[in-house]
């Protein structure tokens, strides 16, 4: 599966902060911030299913005390 992210990265360079910003804003950036437009594709791998078996034995007289306490 394949999945594409696009915003914006606003760097401030007075600060040295970044942030990033899913639209670009109308109103004006402050002097010092920076928009760089931002376009990430990620390739997810498929996860495999596991599945877990197992075989159980329970005694006669287990089976038997479990139905009389059912009972």
């Amino acid at each position: 599966m394949k999945k594409n992210f696009q915003g914006y990265l606003i760097i401030n360079y007075h600060t040295g902060k970044m942030r990033i910003a899913s639209a670009k804003r109308k109103q004006r950036y402050k002097a010092a911030e920076i928009p760089v437009k931002l376009s990430i594709n990620i390739t997810i791998p498929e996860m495999k299913e596991y599945v877990a078996k197992a075989e159980l034995e329970v005694s006669q007289t287990k089976v038997k005390e479990m139905i009389f306490d059912s009972i």
